[in-house]
């Protein structure tokens, strides 16, 4: 959890909450005073991935992303879900099949998905929970993308970064994917990521929205889209994780 009082995680295991009897992956949260009291684990374990009214679900769980105060979303099924304190319910729409990589804002008012469009091409969606609204993009400057992928709600529930790829071109005849950013009030959307022909991903966005990290030809980068600059912040690395200040960063390195 942003606050560090709370990590989800997905597990196989059994025996981490009672009742545990599908015998497939799960999405689990892990919470409590964790020096005071690290044990037994079941009292401070929790089962995220069931059904409405609580049950367990049939099938396999993953990809938990976690807000604030044990929001949660997960992918099971081909249907992404969210779980809030008191409140749990599935993002996409019937006819989004499949659908993946939910992520939600900190407070879970926003949750960011990838689904098939209307006409079956690739796109990010974003459902506002709050009044219901779905937002999807599968395109920039009017040239649909061939590929969509890895959304990130900052955590104010203002900006979507993205990873997608563009069609081949005669001037870019084998496209990479990259990562852009769009507001949700106002509709605009920014190249994130650097025109080096090199592929592009694994987005991190920060509480203002104002800097996006991104893994691009084996190093980590950081724009600033007020001003434009773009830091190299690492290496031979991977998978960052831009802290909601802007200010850190975490990737991995090496093995």
């Amino acid at each position: 959890a942003g606050k560090g009082r709370a990590v989800v995680f997905g597990s196989k295991a059994s025996h981490l909450v009672p009742g545990d009897t599908n015998a497939d992956y799960d999405v689990f949260v892990f919470a409590g005073a964790l020096r005071r009291n690290p044990a037994p684990m079941p009292s401070v374990t929790e089962r995220i991935s069931t059904t409405r009214d609580g049950q367990q679900r049939s099938g396999a769980s993953h990809d938990p992303v976690m807000g604030e105060n044990k929001v949660v979303s997960f992918t099971s099924e081909g249907d992404v879900f969210v779980s809030t304190p008191g409140w749990f319910s599935q993002v996409n729409s019937e006819g989004q099949k499949p659908s993946s990589e939910a992520a939600p804002c900190y407070s879970g008012r926003m949750v960011g998905y990838t689904a098939p469009l209307a006409d079956g091409g690739p796109g990010v969606h974003v459902r506002n929970r709050a009044v219901g609204k779905l937002t999807s993009l599968g395109s920039y400057q009017g040239v649909r993308f061939t590929w969509t992928g890895q959304p990130v709600v900052n955590p104010t529930c203002q900006w979507l970064t993205y990873a997608a790829t563009l069609p081949a071109t005669e001037t870019d005849p084998h496209p990479q994917p990259r990562v852009y950013r769009f507001k949700f009030n106002g509709g605009d959307t920014d190249v994130v990521s650097a025109p080096t022909g090199e592929a592009a991903g694994n987005p991190s966005i920060d509480y203002s929205g104002r800097y996006v990290a991104f893994e691009q030809g084996g190093a980590v980068y950081v724009r600033d889209l007020d001003t434009g600059t773009l830091e190299k912040a690492a290496a031979h690395a991977t998978a960052p994780s831009l802290g909601a200040d802007g200010r850190t960063i975490a990737y991995q390195q090496g093995r």
